[in-house]
Order: C-alpha cells, then sequence, then structure tokens
C-alpha cells in the first residue's frame, strides 16, 4: 500500500489553568479541498500515540512551546497509520468515527486573492464576552487582572499572538494612553511576553501600601457580609497564593469582638461557610448595645458625664475637651442668678 500524505494541524491549548496540552485539531488529505476535524475528545495528542511517534510529528510537539500556538505539518502515512485515519473506502475517520467536514469560507468573485477570512469569533465579540472588568489602573492589582485576562483569552481560545487586540479593548483610562503609546513606537511586532513585562512594569505595585492596606483593613460599618467579600478581594490581590484558611483568619480578626463571639472556629472550614455566618448577623448601626460595645473596644475614654447631662449618651471623650462644656458652664451660672 502507497503512503498517503495528509496534513495535520497541531495546537497548544490549556487542559486547566497549570497545564497546556498538545491537539491535533484536523486532518486533510494533500491536494483536496476538505478538511476534517477530530471531536474534542479525541484531540490530545496521548491518543494519537503512533502518530507521535514519528520524527516530523515529535519536532511539531517540541515547537509548541507556548498556549495559543498552532503549526500544521505534512505527514507521509504508512499502512499501519492508514488504517487508523482511513476505513477501506477511504474516507477519514478515527476510533471508528467518522469526522465531520470543516465548512471553509467561499471567495466571492470580486475577493482579492490577498483577503484574510474573517474569525469564527470576532475579537470584538470576544472582549464583550469576558468575564472581566476594564483595566485603568483606579484600585486595581495589575498582576491580579492580568492573569485573569490571560486564563479568559485561553478560554475564548484566543491565540497567543492575538492577545494585544483584545488587551485593548479592555482598557480605559490611563491604561489606553499607556497601550498607544506602545503601539505607536513598536506596532503589533512584538511578542506577547513584551506586552505582558510592560504592563506589570508600568503599572504594577512598586510599595508595600497595597499589602498593607489589605491585611489592615478592618471593618468599620454597614453589612459584615459587604466588608468580608471586599477584605478578601484585598487579600487575593496582595498575595494571589493566601490559603483559604489564612483568607478566614484575616477577616475574621478584622471584625469586631462581639462579632468574633458569634462565629465558631471549628465551623468555619470554607469562605462560603463564614461569608453565610455573617450574612445572618445584623450589622452594629441597627443594634444600640452593640454599637456600645464597638466604641468601648476602640476608645479608652470613660462615656463623657457632660454629654450624658446634656441628653447625648455613649460619648467617649475626655471632659476637658468636650463642647458641651461651656454651655454647661453657662447654664449653671445662670441658675445660680
Amino acid at each position: 500500500m502507497e503512503k498517503v500524505k495528509v496534513k495535520f494541524q497541531f495546537a497548544a491549548e490549556a487542559w486547566d489553568a497549570k497545564t497546556t496540552v498538545i491537539k491535533v485539531k484536523s486532518i486533510q488529505v494533500l491536494e483536496q479541498e476538505q478538511i476534517f476535524s477530530f471531536e474534542q475528545k479525541d484531540q490530545p495528542i496521548s491518543n494519537h500515540a503512533e502518530l507521535a511517534k514519528l520524527p516530523v510529528v515529535k519536532g511539531i510537539i517540541k515547537s509548541l512551546d507556548k498556549r495559543g500556538k498552532q503549526r500544521k505539518a505534512i505527514v507521509s502515512l504508512d499502512a499501519h497509520l492508514q488504517r487508523l485515519y482511513f476505513d477501506e473506502e477511504g474516507n477519514v475517520v478515527f476510533n471508528d468515527h467518522y469526522l465531520e467536514e470543516i465548512e471553509t469560507p467561499q471567495p466571492t468573485p470580486n475577493s482579492s486573492s490577498l483577503t484574510v477570512p474573517a474569525r469564527e469569533t470576532p475579537i470584538q465579540s470576544i472582549s464583550k464576552g469576558i468575564l472581566l472588568e476594564k483595566f485603568s489602573n483606579r484600585n486595581q492589582n495589575a498582576k491580579s487582572w492580568l492573569t485573569l485576562f490571560v486564563l479568559e483569552c485561553e478560554r475564548f481560545k484566543v491565540e497567543e499572538n492575538q492577545f494585544p487586540e483584545v488587551l485593548k479593548l479592555v482598557l480605559e483610562g490611563p491604561a489606553i494612553d499607556w497601550f498607544t503609546s506602545i503601539f505607536k513606537t513598536y506596532g503589533m511586532t512584538k511578542p506577547w511576553s513584551f506586552w505582558e513585562s510592560s504592563f506589570l512594569e508600568t503599572f504594577g505595585e512598586k510599595s508595600w501600601s497595597e499589602v498593607e492596606y489589605a491585611y489592615s483593613f478592618r471593618w468599620i460599618s454597614g453589612p459584615y457580609l459587604d466588608f468580608a467579600l471586599k477584605k478578601r478581594n484585598l487579600l487575593i490581590d496582595a498575595d494571589p497564593e493566601l490559603g483559604v484558611s489564612s483568607q478566614i483568619n484575616f477577616i475574621v480578626i478584622a471584625l469586631p469582638k462581639f462579632v468574633r463571639s458569634h462565629l465558631h472556629k471549628r465551623e468555619l472550614k470554607t469562605i462560603e461557610n463564614l461569608m453565610s455566618s455573617l450574612s445572618q448577623l445584623q450589622p452594629i448601626s441597627n443594634n444600640n448595645s452593640s454599637r456600645i460595645e464597638i466604641n468601648k473596644q476602640n476608645r479608652k475614654f470613660d462615656p463623657c458625664r457632660i454629654c450624658e447631662k446634656a441628653g447625648y449618651k455613649n460619648r467617649f471623650h475626655p471632659e476637658e475637651i468636650c463642647r458641651n462644656a461651656r454651655s454647661a458652664i453657662i447654664k449653671s451660672a445662670e441658675s445660680k442668678n
């Protein structure tokens, strides 16, 4: 049996947040127009062990060292490999499943030979679907934001060399000025690693202020659940690798003592447990006795007797600086006269 030359398309894609996998995306018999795609479950290179042994395929796999990269390679299939990818009639199959043909756009009569076919999912549509607020460098952690941006691009299967195009559409304010200056200088000739490095160098945190703010941020007023959610976001921005147990501890110790007394440590095994418990507690603005308790914790002064006599209870400050002291003296003088 003569060898058959086919063209395979290979791609490096995300398996999960930390793992990259090489996939065999499609197959095309040389000099034929039809292109056939493999099912998602059959695409990982581990399902094509015999194909992966060929020298040309080994070289392709080695070159796909970053997510988003794609390569096409012409491979000569011997009789053994032909039985893996074709039936007896020459139809394209894999694991006894007939592959579906990929529909390719047909050029219009007036189209130029240089016209690039439109992407299945336009960049602008992808940017609208990304679950990420626009970056403007206002109270945002550049490193955490960029990590989420890359994950979103991988979720939409955006090629790495197109990351900068998507990035431009999710920037605003000063960040747009940064992008424009880079584009005017280098155009789109630089790889994503260059854009990534410049972004972090420009907007990355350069001091301990962000870390200090995250760890020292304490509850002052409002719902406890709202505070806990904001505190957690600050902690994650300051240290993305901070464990759940540590997150819980830092949130709880930033709450008032009387609130902590309602939280049982052994029951707080997950963030969800903590958030659920806090959502059931009323904020101190609706509880006068709780307000007195938190005031006593935060102040070292006894209740002001002058304010109490004037009808203002639960005010804690030295009597010598009390604003009501003068009026109290005047009233006392008037009563004597």
